[in-house]
């Protein structure tokens, strides 16, 4: 029996390595020097994709570093679920959260009482620099949990026309004697219009915390009937866990005429209805594709076909790139029996699909193919 070999003849090659994947990225870092403050600011971008010329309302994150995963995917989740329209986030990182989000300085509290320069820094420097980066719309909501709730909250009471909606997730209500719920007192007996949103949250959280946030909830219900505002007890979650959900629910409040009643028969009460969401929200007047996409298939199934095919010829008008949208256009002209047409949409389904790298091509090419056969026998 001969003997095994040894030494590198006996070695098997070494597979090959696999090319490394493409990083996955969400997003980007800008570093911002900053006059006011008088120190460099991080902050995290998450940018949608945006069709040409769109413009989108902009979400700025306290405790960015804590919070952009987590907001970023449920902004970009809403956004396709059509609850809201694309917004480009913001974070802003910390250097010192104390010091920059309370709005006085309290003797328990060593370092506090910078918010007004923090408030400078985001009004001069912050948003000039993001508008002048970014495609951004004039619509603009600040979120922030705990003391980052506490300065949402001296914002909205404070510089009220810095931003169109306010998130303050458990905020430090009890700050300085209360000092949140005496200027929203003061500002709503002062402003008997208040055009904005507002959300409040709190868990289940110590006597102290919970309490103010309550005395903080009565006190808006002298608000105008122009302010949107909602005040929530979350008891299910403690003062960390709340955030993610406490956003959500601000977003739904903020958008909550984002979405076309369920019962819209038309494509004209649709366009009228977009009309009004585009003043609310400062962004242009215009359908998202889903949205038009399923009420087309939805007057389809209720077997109006013309105004279904007069939907989705609107889409292709509105997203003339879409593959998608001009597939539905050739399934809606197919059932209808207009071949010839249904083909030139599938056609360009295709070559749409080919530029933008659909993973949907292949139905695009088949559809394509089918009605460029034989007709069906009837």
């Amino acid at each position: 029996m001969r003997a095994p070999e040894v030494g590198p003849a006996a070695v098997p090659p070494a597979p090959a390595e696999a090319a490394p994947a493409p990083a996955l990225s969400i997003g980007e870092r800008l570093k911002l020097r900053s006059q006011v403050l008088g120190e460099e600011r991080e902050l995290l971008i998450f940018k949608p994709t945006l069709d040409p010329g769109v413009r989108a309302p902009v979400v700025y994150l306290l405790d960015g570093d804590a919070h952009f995963h987590h907001v970023s995917g449920l902004l970009d989740f809403l956004a396709r679920q059509g609850r809201m329209p694309p917004v480009i986030l913001v974070a802003i990182t910390n250097t010192d959260r104390t010091r920059d989000f309370t709005p006085t300085h309290v003797e328990a509290v060593a370092v506090s009482g910078g918010a007004e320069k923090f408030l400078d820094f985001i009004e001069r420097e912050l948003i000039p620099e993001i508008d002048g980066k970014f495609p951004t719309a004039p619509y603009r909501i600040l979120i922030g949990h705990s003391y980052g709730g506490l300065l949402a909250l001296h914002t909205f009471n404070t510089r009220n026309d810095l931003f169109d909606a306010y998130i303050s997730v458990s905020p430090s209500t009890a700050w300085d004697g209360e000092l949140p719920r005496r200027g929203t007192e003061a500002l709503l007996r002062a402003s008997p219009a208040l055009d904005k949103a507002l959300y409040v949250s709190v868990g289940d959280e110590p006597g102290e915390q919970l309490d103010s946030n309550r005395a903080y909830a009565k006190a808006l219900a002298a608000a105008p009937k122009s302010l949107r505002w909602r005040a929530e007890e979350l008891l299910r979650e403690d003062h960390g866990s709340l955030v993610h959900r406490s956003v959500l629910d601000g977003l739904e409040l903020v958008f909550d005429s984002w979405r076309a009643p369920a019962d819209t028969k038309t494509l004209a009460a649709l366009e009228s209805h977009w009309s009004q969401v585009g003043a609310r929200y400062k962004v242009p007047a215009k359908i998202p594709e889903q949205t038009l996409n399923v009420f087309g298939y939805r007057l389809l199934a209720d077997g109006q076909a013309d105004a279904a095919i007069a939907a989705f010829r609107r889409n292709s008008e509105l997203y003339p790139e879409s593959a998608n949208v001009h597939d539905s256009l050739g399934e809606a002209l197919e059932k209808q029996g207009d071949r010839e047409g249904a083909a030139a949409e599938y056609a360009a389904a295709v070559a749409a699909g080919e530029r933008r790298k659909d993973p949907a091509l292949p139905t695009y090419r088949a559809n394509l193919e089918r009605v460029r056969g034989p007709a069906p026998a009837k």
